[in-house]
C-alpha cells in the first residue's frame, strides 16, 4: 500500500459526526466505577476481618471454646503382653530369654547332628581358643537355622 491510500482512512464518527479518540460500546464507565467501588470496599471489609481476628488470636482467648477432644488426656501406653493369651509381664519374659541364653551357653548339645555339629559351653571354647589358637576358616563356625531348631536338639531348656 501506498502511503496516500494509508492516510485516505476515515476517521470514526458518532452518529452526530463528533469525532471520538476511542471506541465507545466496548466498556462502560459507569461498570468500571461500580467495580471499583465493590473491589475496594471488599479489600477494606477483608483487612478488617483479619485485624480483628490477629488481635482476637493476640489476646490468647480462641474464638470458639475448646472442644471436649482437645482437653483429653493422652491414652495410656499400649499393654501388649496383658492378655489371657499372653499371661506374663515383659521382665518375666527377659529373665526367660537370659535363663535360656546362659543354658546354652554352659551345656552341651547339637546344633545340627546330621551333620555332626556340636555346641559346647562357652568357658570350654575359651580355653580351647586359648590352647590351640583360631580353627581353621569355615571350620566350627556353622550356626543354627532355626532358634526352635537348636533348642530342640539341646533338649529344649528349661
Amino acid at each position: 500500500m501506498s502511503r496516500d491510500s494509508a492516510s485516505q482512512v476515515p476517521e470514526p464518527t458518532t452518529q452526530a459526526g463528533a469525532r471520538h479518540a476511542h471506541e465507545t460500546t466496548d466498556v462502560s464507565g459507569y461498570g468500571v466505577l461500580i467495580f471499583a467501588i465493590v473491589f475496594v470496599s471488599g479489600l477494606g471489609m477483608t483487612s478488617l476481618f483479619l485485624v480483628w481476628l490477629l488481635a482476637r488470636l493476640a489476646q490468647g482467648t480462641p474464638a470458639e471454646p475448646a472442644s471436649a477432644l482437645a482437653t483429653r488426656l493422652a491414652p495410656p501406653g499400649p499393654r501388649l503382653q496383658a492378655s489371657i493369651v499372653h499371661p506374663t509381664t515383659p521382665a518375666e519374659d527377659l529373665a526367660r530369654l537370659q535363663q535360656r541364653e546362659r543354658y546354652r551357653l554352659q551345656s552341651y548339645g547339637w546344633v545340627d547332628r546330621d551333620k555332626q555339629i556340636a555346641h559346647i559351653p562357652i568357658e570350654r571354647a575359651m580355653s580351647i581358643y586359648l590352647e590351640k589358637g583360631a580353627p581353621p576358616e569355615g571350620l566350627g563356625l556353622a550356626m543354627p537355622d532355626d532358634a526352635s531348631n537348636s533348642s530342640a536338639a539341646t533338649g529344649g531348656g528349661p
